[in-house]
C-alpha cells in the first residue's frame, strides 16, 4: 500500500516533465515557465505608454539634457536618473495614470506644495534620490515643473 502512494506521488510529480509537446500539461507548464517576475521596468512602462505620455518625456528629457553640456542620463531598472556629479532627477514613467513622476534635490519645506502637483517623499521610500516628488500629467505641468527642476540641477 505505501508503495503505490510512493508510486504516484513520483508519477504526479514527474508527469509535466514526461510530458510530449502538444500535451496539456506541457502547454501549461511552459506557460508558467514563461511569467515574469512581479515589477516591470522603466522601459516596459515607457513601451507601453500612449504616444502622447512618451512625447512628454522626450521632452523632459531634452529640456533636463539641454540643462548643461555635463548632464548625463543613465537609464536604470526602475527609473531614469540625470546626474551632473550627483543625481538631480530621477524619473519614472506611469503608463496607468498617464503620468510622469520626478524626484528632485530641493527641499520641500522652501516652496508651496500644490495638491495632486508636488509632494515632500521625506520620509517616503522611493526609488530615486530627491526629497520633492513631481507629478507631470500635462505639458502645463511640465512648464510648471521646470523651474523645479533648475532649482535642483544648481544644486548638484
Amino acid at each position: 500500500m505505501i508503495t503505490t502512494r510512493v508510486i504516484l506521488v513520483a508519477v504526479l510529480t514527474l508527469a509535466p516533465c514526461l510530458a510530449r509537446a502538444g500535451d496539456p500539461i506541457a502547454e501549461d507548464n511552459e506557460s508558467v515557465s514563461k511569467v515574469k517576475g512581479p515589477y516591470k521596468t522603466f522601459v516596459d512602462y515607457l513601451s507601453q505608454s500612449s504616444q502622447e505620455l512618451r512625447d512628454r518625456f522626450d521632452s523632459l528629457k531634452t529640456y533636463l539634457i539641454s540643462l548643461g553640456d555635463d548632464v548625463q542620463m543613465k537609464q536604470l531598472k526602475y527609473y531614469a536618473a540625470f546626474r551632473r556629479l550627483n543625481n538631480f532627477a530621477c524619473v519614472e514613467v506611469h503608463p496607468q495614470s498617464g503620468q510622469i513622476v520626478i524626484y528632485l534635490k530641493v527641499d520641500p519645506k522652501s516652496i508651496p506644495l500644490e495638491p495632486d502637483f508636488s509632494r515632500d517623499v521625506t520620509d517616503v521610500g522611493h526609488y530615486g534620490t530627491g526629497d520633492l516628488e513631481v507629478r507631470v500629467e500635462s505639458d502645463a505641468d511640465l512648464e510648471k515643473a521646470k523651474p523645479l527642476i533648475l532649482r535642483s540641477y544648481e544644486v548638484s
